[in-house]
């Protein structure tokens, strides 16, 4: 990836490097993967799109935190939440859509730990962009019934599991 405000020392740039890899490493450009663009367009990198002076979350994995939030909170209320796209690759996505497990439910510590570190995942990758109001709009307008279980850290960097044994005494997890 190069940055420049000026197209044509990236077109040349894009020249070198071509014959270098061509000559010296026997390989070559792809010709619809190198791509010169305007640079408030921002380049599309490893999860984020790199801007001159700041850094933001790929939409496309904002969109797949969204989608395990809405599934998330299907599993414990589905009268509220009846429509859900199951996110892939998810054992209570495939339990849920073979019958074997019917919301609402009780979430025992181990689904709660499970969601805990998807969340995370996606926390922690947002962490590293500009996105404090991002996570902050997606905890506040998203996580619904998740919030009786989680609460936000400082700078909305990452989510906690309340305390498990007020949850215990709340009666809104299984023992």
């Amino acid at each position: 990836m190069l940055l420049d405000s000026n197209p044509s020392r990236l077109h040349r740039l894009k020249l070198v490097i071509g014959e270098f890899l061509k000559d010296k490493l026997k390989l070559s450009l792809h010709p619809r993967k190198t791509v010169i663009q305007p640079i408030h367009r921002g380049c599309d990198f490893i999860g984020y799109i790199v801007r001159p002076h700041c850094l933001t979350v790929r939409p496309r994995t904002v969109k797949a935190l969204l989608r395990r939030l809405a599934f998330f909170n299907h599993l414990l209320n589905p009268k509220d939440f009846p429509h859900f796209d199951p996110p892939p690759h998810n054992p209570w996505a495939h339990q849920v859509q073979r019958g074997l497990l019917v919301p609402p439910i009780v979430p025992s510590l181990g689904l709660l730990q499970h969601m805990l570190q998807v969340v995370n995942s996606y926390y922690g990758t947002m962490a590293h962009a500009d996105s404090y109001k991002l996570r902050r709009q997606i905890y506040l307008n998203h996580f619904h019934r998740l919030q009786d279980y989680f609460i936000a850290g400082n700078s909305f960097d990452k989510m906690l599991l309340r305390p498990v044994e007020l949850l215990k005494k709340e009666g809104i997890i299984a023992i």
